[in-house]
């Protein structure tokens, strides 16, 4: 996968990403890049603006810079080790101690 296919399978809201971390173990991350999705959702997304330049070009080392929605902070995830990226997540719970639970849209179908 290119980054350019990642961004469009992430698209405008957000996803869960399936992908093989550097040390071989496989992570699924609950991740959105798009700014105004993630503005607009500020309250749950918990977003922060980038500070400085990132101390690399990611796009040009295969990567996609992502917002990681569980553990707020930006995330790189190099995309030829991408497995799956599962659909948009457009419904957001927040249990009484503040977690915030995505559930794909495709549940409610």
């Amino acid at each position: 996968m290119t980054t350019t296919e990642l961004k469009s399978q992430i698209g405008t809201a957000a996803a869960v990403v399936t992908f093989t971390k550097k040390n071989g173990e496989k992570r699924a991350m609950k991740c959105a890049i798009d700014k105004g999705y993630l503005l607009a959702n500020a309250a749950e997304t918990k977003y922060v603006e980038p500070t400085g330049t990132a101390p690399f070009d990611a796009e040009s080392r295969g990567m996609v810079r992502v917002w990681d929605l569980e553990n707020r902070a930006w995330r790189t995830i190099t995309a030829d080790t991408v497995e799956i990226v599962t659909g948009a997540l457009v419904h957001a719970f927040r249990d009484d101690a503040g977690n915030v639970t995505f559930v794909p849209a495709t549940a409610y179908i």
